[in-house]
């Protein structure tokens, strides 16, 4: 999944991540994702640098096989990444609230890539978990697998059905989410912005301004307003 790749881009200290992916499109799709050393997408700058480099190539450039390229140290292979990936997420979660909550959930991986960590980080929390769509696959059932409210109404219904506390849904590379209340609602991603900021700011004391880009949500300025902080747009 895409935040796999960005954590270990951050943490190892490494200029750059090359992530083949083609998000939540079938495989001939498959694009380049650039990552850059803080673990976040490329800002232009680098990526009209990239495109220089590339311009200036005349001819094929030569080629080495990855094993050759370990044992000359070009590159590193990276044994069990996910492990600090999941134990960073582990560390700042209250895991213990959440087992003492003794949450039900139904899981919705859309067919990606986001059942193992995710199911790890539940089952380490003692959740009790039920999942469909589970199994890989390059086509995502035939479906898009964008946890959006018009694609996640067949898990809205099995929460409410199965008296579910909670339903997540994740999209194809796993950096998007879904959330269905046990109501059967579908809470939108804005609305999930806004609940964690005023949750970090009045549970964890994190005071501070809030950032956000241009498609999101203003609810986010007025409650900064209201907190005496200040809301940037970029």
């Amino acid at each position: 999944p895409t935040p796999l790749i960005m954590h270990t881009v951050q943490k190892m200290g490494l200029d750059y991540g090359l992530e083949v992916t083609a998000s939540h499109n079938p495989p001939v799709y498959n694009g380049v994702k650039l990552i850059v050393k803080e673990g976040r997408d490329a800002s232009v700058e680098v990526t009209d640098e990239l495109e220089s480099c590339i311009a200036a190539i005349t001819e094929a450039p030569k080629t080495k096989n990855f094993e050759q390229c370990l044992s000359e140290g070009i590159a590193e292979y990276i044994k069990n990444p996910f492990n600090g990936f999941l134990d960073d997420i582990l560390a700042v979660l209250d895991t213990a609230a959440i087992r003492e909550r003794g949450l039900r959930i139904l899981f919705d991986p859309m067919h990606g890539s986001a059942t193992y960590p995710l199911m790890t980080i539940f089952y380490t929390t003692r959740c009790t978990v039920d999942i469909i769509h589970s199994n890989k696959d390059a086509y995502f059932g035939g479906h898009m697998p964008a946890p959006e409210e018009d694609t996640l109404g067949e898990l809205a219904k099995r929460v409410v059905d199965g008296g579910y506390d909670l339903g997540i849904g994740v999209d194809g590379d796993g950096d998007r989410l879904g959330i269905i209340d046990s109501n059967g609602e579908y809470i939108t991603a804005n609305e999930i912005l806004v609940l964690l900021y005023y949750y970090l700011h009045e549970y964890k004391g994190w005071k501070g301004p809030v950032v956000r880009n241009l498609a999101t949500t203003h609810m986010l300025d007025a409650i900064a307003e209201d907190f005496g902080e200040t809301a940037y747009e970029v």
